[in-house]
């Protein structure tokens, strides 16, 4: 866990080194739709739980597309950000309000929000349940939480992390999807994951089991860029989604 001057080293990685490139890659139009796809089935899935639309935050918006799906359906969006690089991109491409800091740090009020969205940023901080007591603080009662994780005991990850082990060293990247500061700094199962949801204060409706591919979530099947993954990838997921050991977790919660 990141200490003393390591806080400050935690907080530049993702200032300077996560966000490092908002570069186009060669698939981008592509990669954009998949993306927005993402983004809007997941807020179909939360306003079916709410009845309705609404204001929606997502907390670590990164470079936006989050954001741009929901604004695409209706909703008032607006997100919060640790990287001034990934909050100014997110601005320009999707007109879209972003704020600079950590969720603690933009001090919204007592019950601002209808939903809020958290996609890959549990793992990253020192304190989840305190991030998903503020999240309790923040949206409004019957409001709906929505979190993605990666899971832990992937098929795809183990798969990775075995290819590095038979090289002779350790896989030490996001795609290992371990314990590796100052990037994760928790891993969750899916027992786990409902367990600090209820802790926090809030109703779990479902956590999931879900993947790259997933023709209801997440329809994208590459770290790399959308349908580009190689065929061993694109089977270890299909076959992770059929015994629960697919990529991503994936929670809908109420606040209660």
């Amino acid at each position: 866990m990141p200490a003393g001057p390591a806080i400050a080293e935690a907080g530049e990685h993702y200032t300077d080194v996560y966000y490092a490139s908002t570069e186009p890659r060669p698939d981008e139009d592509r990669w954009e739709r998949a993306a927005l796809d993402v983004s809007m089935r997941r807020m179909r899935r939360i306003e079916h739980v709410l009845g309705r639309k609404g204001r929606v935050l997502d907390v670590g918006s990164g470079t936006g597309f989050q954001l741009a799906g929901a604004k695409a359906l209706g909703w008032d969006v607006q997100g919060v950000e640790v990287s001034e690089t990934a909050a100014a991109f997110a601005r320009s491409r999707h007109d879209v309000l972003v704020v600079v800091g950590t969720l603690a740090e933009a001090a919204f009020d007592d019950s601002s929000f209808d939903a809020v969205t958290m996609v890959h940023v549990l793992e990253h901080v020192p304190d989840p349940i305190g991030l998903l007591r503020e999240l309790q603080r923040i949206v409004r009662p019957g409001g709906v939480v929505s979190v993605a994780v990666p899971h832990p005991r992937a098929l795809v990850h183990d798969a990775y992390n075995l290819f590095h082990r038979l090289r002779g060293r350790y896989a030490k990247d996001k795609y290992a999807c371990g314990l590796y500061p100052p990037d994760h700094l928790y891993s969750f199962t899916r027992t786990a994951l409902t367990t600090a949801m209820r802790t926090s204060g809030f109703t779990v409706v479902r956590t999931e089991v879900t993947g790259k591919g997933d023709p209801e979530h997440y329809p994208m099947v590459s770290w790399r860029g959308a349908g580009r993954a190689p065929a061993v990838e694109r089977s270890l997921e299909w076959l992770g989604r059929r015994i629960g050991r697919a990529s991503i977790l994936d929670c809908i919660a109420v606040r209660t």
